[in-house]
């Protein structure tokens, strides 16, 4: 067996586009982490009071200086001075803060107050200015939290009490007060996961989709499946090798994308809370490391399950091109359906599917950081969940059909 999956894998290799394939998403992980790193910037002014703005690794470096003083828990306290100082800054200065004064007073506040303000609404339910927010509102700044997340979740599911109850126990595990550190967390990093996720599925689809037809159409199989080891044998080894190249292709890419970033962000800003990610009222209890393994060890699991399914295509289908077609299809297809509705049946199918975790507009990171739970009968599931349960499942429902397809197949 080990014999045909190393000439299973050799086949592959010899051709040009394999080759081609697996070289391009070595380069596009080193590429997108250096993305994320040049995105980085700061904007101060010079001696001359000329804007001069530091992108890379000089940003990064200017950033965690000027962030330091803040870093770490947000206590209390510490919410009611961010808030104090930037109020104390719009008196001093009526008629706006000059970008000076911002770096010495209000920059390293100001990347928190963006993310801490998003809790705070008036009577109409409109966001408050800065300015509305006193000592006492700063203070509280959880308990105020917590009763938006409370209200949020009451009002999407109204008539769901199981639901509500089970987001909150959710919220209710987060460790509080949150950790702000500059890094992984207020960066972009976390979307480029996704990107190269779904860089790797399309890449790799295109590498696994002939497997099995490209020799229906060679008629190479009616000679191969007449042999020794011919069907059963022949198609585990067909699979396996498969796997070995996607599998061992994800895994490279995705490490170096993420020892490059954390190397560059530093690796004690994985210790920051998710919330200041995306939104302080996300409700899953994780750190911006655990989000990192999470969205990394999902998104191994759920391209594993595509590349099972494109297999299963692949001994379906009588020619490579049709094959090729079809998984791409598959790829892009949660997120075409996701622009349909936003209704449970809807979201019920794309967490379903095979790439469902993988998409541009639907992916395992988006619901993670969200509130989504599918309703079934008087209870609901939180989405992650049925994501990572139906790839687990899939992943060899898949590989079984595949081999039984190749085996029943008729020139």
């Amino acid at each position: 067996m080990i014999r045909l999956i190393r000439l299973e894998m050799k086949k592959v290799l010899k051709s040009r586009m394999p080759k081609i394939l697996l070289s391009l998403a070595l380069i596009l992980s080193v590429v997108m982490a250096l993305a994320v790193i040049h995105y980085a910037n700061y904007t101060y002014q010079d001696a001359q009071g000329k804007e001069v703005t530091l992108t890379g690794f000089k940003a990064i470096e200017k950033n965690k200086e000027m962030m330091e003083p803040y870093e770490g828990p947000l206590t209390p306290e510490k919410i009611e001075h961010v808030f104090r100082v930037n109020r104390e800054a719009e008196k001093t200065y009526e008629e706006g803060i000059p970008a000076d004064s911002q770096e010495k007073e209000r920059y390293p506040a100001k990347r928190i107050l963006g993310s801490l303000r998003q809790v705070y609404f008036d009577k109409e339910g409109m966001p408050r200015s800065l300015s509305q927010i006193d000592d006492k509102d700063a203070r509280n700044f959880y308990q105020v939290r917590d009763g938006v997340v409370a209200d949020a979740i009451a009002s999407k599911y109204p008539k769901s009490p199981l639901i509500q109850e089970k987001a909150l126990a959710l919220n209710d595990q987060i460790e509080k007060p949150f950790t702000f550190l500059y890094g992984y967390a207020t960066s972009d990093s976390a979307d480029y996961v996704l990107m190269l996720l779904i860089v790797l599925m399309l890449l790799c689809g295109i590498l696994t989709a002939p497997v099995f037809s490209s020799d229906y159409q060679t008629g190479a199989d009616d000679i191969l499946r007449c042999t020794k080891n011919g069907r059963v044998r022949l198609a585990g080894a067909k699979v396996l090798s498969a796997f070995l190249l996607s599998g061992l292709c994800f895994i490279i890419c995705m490490t170096i994308y993420l020892l490059i970033v954390n190397t560059a962000f530093g690796w004690d800003s994985l210790k920051a809370s998710i919330q200041f990610t995306y939104n302080v009222t996300v409700i899953a209890p994780l750190t911006a490391g655990g989000v990192q393994k999470l969205t990394a060890g999902a998104g191994l699991l759920i391209f594993l399950a595509m590349i099972s399914f494109i297999l299963m295509i692949s001994s379906k289908t009588k020619t490579a091109m049709v094959s090729m077609i079809l998984a791409l299809v598959f790829c892009f297809l949660p997120s075409l359906v996701s622009t349909i509705g936003s209704g449970s049946i809807i979201q019920w199918i794309c967490c379903l599917m095979p790439a469902g975790g993988a998409g541009l507009t639907h992916s395992f990171l988006f619901e993670l950081l969200g509130t989504n739970f599918l309703p079934a009968g008087d209870t609901g599931f939180w989405s992650p969940y049925v994501i990572l349960i139906a790839a687990a499942i899939q992943l060899p429902l898949f590989i079984i059909l595949t081999i039984r397809f190749y085996c029943r197949h008729e020139a």
